[in-house]
């Protein structure tokens, strides 16, 4: 658990070197080791899945909301 949470803080930390306008989403300290839920401020999700490429598994929206492309009601403040 200890490294899937420093690989998952030091994935975070390269993404906000990289880019400013990206958010936490969620407790900072209380959630799982081997997650990270990020918004991006004025990014296109799928250009940033491009970017991304086989590197990480991501996705661009929640699951329970995978058949649609409006903003997920569990993502909304």
């Amino acid at each position: 658990m200890d490294h899937m949470q420093a690989m998952r803080n030091r994935l975070y930390d390269g993404i906000k070197t990289e880019c400013h306008q990206v958010r936490l989403v969620g407790h900072p300290e209380k959630r799982l080791p081997n997650t990270l839920r990020i918004s991006f401020h004025n990014f296109e999700a799928n250009r940033i899945l491009e970017k991304i490429g086989l590197e990480v598994v991501a996705s661009s929206g929640a699951a329970c909301h995978s058949d649609t492309i409006e903003f997920s009601m569990c993502l909304r403040p």
